[in-house]
């Protein structure tokens, strides 16, 4: 029973591994850290990736800027914006849960 576990975790650890090296972070993290720089040549090679042309997108010379952070509360959930949604997703996830 414990190799057959073991078997099973192999696929998850191999993934890991593969997305510490080759997935990029997060530009918006990025940016939040002061590191807008490396945010937006992250967003050029996905541009030049998805078949579009970077220095169009992105010129020389643009700079990003921070976003200010939102505050928010529970009650917004069901707010008339976001009460279906809520729903929607309060169902799914009890049909899937029980």
């Amino acid at each position: 029973w414990r190799v057959f576990v073991l078997i099973c975790t192999i696929p998850c650890w191999i993934s890991v591994v593969i997305g510490f090296y080759f997935v990029p972070e997060s530009p918006r993290w990025l940016c939040t850290q002061g590191r807008c720089e490396e945010a937006l040549e992250i967003l050029r090679k996905a541009a030049k990736t998805n078949g579009r042309d970077p220095e169009f997108l992105y010129p020389e010379g643009m700079q990003l800027e921070d976003e200010e952070e939102e505050e928010s509360d529970f009650c917004e959930l069901f707010s008339p914006r976001w009460r279906w949604t809520t729903i929607k997703l309060w169902g799914a996830w009890g049909f899937f849960a029980f």
